[in-house]
């Protein structure tokens, strides 16, 4: 289990509304354990946005639905917060910080990041 204080982060992109795979990988676990730790679901519209523009679509009814399934599934807003990350100024300043400070080695060496590249290579 977590430490004590402990918080749980889990970010969404805004292409669409949550799924079957997200409740069972995620939500039902998010659900039980927002009673014991801080919980935090951030929907990650600039990520979004920076990511592939070609995909950047008027997302605003997807992070409706987003918002719609977390409290459908249980998540409860008065235990777990829910924020749209364009809407925290503080997350873009901690993104610059740590585009800063990371190592590019770090990054090559993620999966997430060769998978990003290899999308963008792709891309039409």
């Amino acid at each position: 289990m977590l430490a004590d204080g402990s918080k749980l982060v889990f970010l969404v992109d805004p292409d669409g509304g949550l799924n079957l795979g997200h409740y069972h990988g995620v939500l039902q676990q998010l659900k039980q354990l927002q009673y014991e730790y801080q919980t935090i679901v951030v929907i990650t519209d600039l990520r979004y946005l920076n990511s592939l523009p070609n995909k950047a679509t008027d997302y605003s009814a997807n992070i409706e639905k987003i918002v719609i399934d977390c409290l459908i599934s249980g998540i409860d807003p008065s235990q777990t917060i829910i924020c749209i990350q364009s809407q925290v100024p503080e997350l873009a300043e901690l993104k610059q910080i740590m585009s800063a400070i990371t190592p590019l080695g770090w990054l090559e060496r993620e999966q997430n990041y060769k998978d990003f590249l290899e999308e963008i290579d792709n891309r039409p």
